[in-house]
């Protein structure tokens, strides 16, 4: 997968390193695909939304929204997402993209 802990071990690593520097965009990313991990949804995409104004050049940034976003099952924002990640050079998991589309058939 494009996403995971790249540096850090555990969430308070990375709030340590926040505090050092609270414009690390990856520690701010890390966090959120930390939380992610756990399917908690709301830290992950505060940490997430922090990246983007943060205007990192992160292309995982959009996987993980494309994932966010399926967990919440907003598959719309997924797509958009998943397309963003791609565009930006991103590998994705074929059996993600495919979950996306029975999730997405489903709910039409």
């Amino acid at each position: 997968m494009c996403w995971g802990l790249n540096r850090f071990s555990s969430v308070l690593d990375l709030n340590k390193a926040l505090i050092l520097d609270p414009d690390y965009a990856q520690a701010y990313y890390d966090r959120g695909v930390a939380y992610l991990n756990k399917h908690d949804l709301d830290r992950a995409m505060s940490d997430f939304v922090k990246v983007s104004g943060l205007k990192a050049d992160l292309p995982r940034l959009h996987y993980s929204l494309a994932v966010l976003y399926y967990y919440k099952a907003n598959y719309v924002a997924a797509r958009i997402s998943l397309r963003r990640a791609i565009l930006s050079g991103c590998t994705i998991d074929p059996k993600f993209v495919e979950d996306l589309k029975k999730a997405s058939y489903k709910t039409n």
